[in-house]
């Protein structure tokens, strides 16, 4: 039933063969993945095989993480599409205290992060973009997918809910890109990646974990029709309205793609399919 499970999961997140996709049971160098910094692999995975992973140690968090496998790394707008989807699955099987007392994974969110290390003969000018996701499963539950959405349509500005690290905000000391440096210009030279429960801004004491990653994949998502394109959770005129504005050469705050027709042109026609979908027809 886990095979099955993991299979239905998959066909939903993704309506094409995958870019990038390692389960850890053929032996080898797994395509450039580590968790946290290892390749230590262990039975019982999300499909039945192995998983890579760490055994009850003490660590600041759990990492997965790639710098080698070409699929993922480079300029991941070559990929085509609006965007990309990573998918992995993840289970805890225990997380300790300094103390020996169980704490709930739930609360540590997963992040996806993408570095730009820029100069290699220059650490300091090493960048990355992330975005802050679910929680790790609960110590009682099997495996759980966690699935990561990359922006890889034209923008340059930090897409909704993703952040940027390099530089520190004088007066709130969170992380920020710095001058220069951009959500596209990462997203172009994408030189690491990383799923990882230490997130950015944010300090940690060490703690006992269990735990591994298993099935990750990297995709285009599968077909969506979203209409409302102003984000406010209605389908409306507004989002009609939102839509002429962008079409005219307006601001896109919500960096949707205005190509609602998926024709390859921004145009009148985007707005009449928004239209029609917006008073109850099918989508483009």
């Amino acid at each position: 039933m886990k095979a099955l499970a993991l299979s239905l999961s998959l066909a939903a997140a993704a309506s094409a063969q995958p870019f990038h996709e390692e389960n850890f049971d053929q032996p080898g160098d797994y395509q450039g993945w580590t968790v946290n910094g290892r390749q230590m692999i262990f039975p019982g995975g999300a499909d039945g095989g192995n998983f890579m992973g760490v055994p009850y140690l003490d660590f600041w968090g759990i990492t997965l993480a790639n710098d080698a496998a070409p699929e993922l790394l480079g300029d991941l707008t070559r990929h085509g599409g609006d965007d990309l989807a990573l998918l992995c699955y993840v289970r805890v099987a225990r997380l300790d205290n300094f103390f020996g007392e169980p704490m709930d994974p739930s609360t540590r969110p997963l992040v996806l992060q993408l570095f730009d290390d820029g100069d290699p003969n220059n650490p300091a000018d090493d960048v990355s973009v992330f975005f802050v996701g679910e929680g790790c499963p609960r110590q009682s539950e099997e495996w759980q997918s966690r699935y990561f959405v990359i922006p890889t349509y034209n923008q340059e500005e930090l897409p909704s809910g993703w952040g940027g690290t390099g530089d520190e905000d004088p007066t709130t000391f969170e992380p920020r890109l710095p001058p220069g440096r951009t959500y596209g210009s990462v997203i172009r030279n994408v030189d690491r990646v990383q799923v990882t429960t230490l997130q950015p801004g944010y300090f940690y004491a060490p703690s006992f974990w269990e735990a591994g990653f298993d099935s990750v994949g990297l995709y285009h998502p599968g077909p969506r029709c979203d209409p409302d394109y102003n984000q406010d959770g209605n389908v409306d005129q507004d989002d009609v309205a939102y839509l002429v504005h962008v079409v005219a050469g307006g601001d896109n705050p919500t960096d949707r793609n205005p190509d609602y027709s998926k024709d390859g042109n921004v145009d009148q026609q985007d707005i009449e399919w928004l239209i029609n979908t917006v008073g109850g027809g099918d989508c483009p």
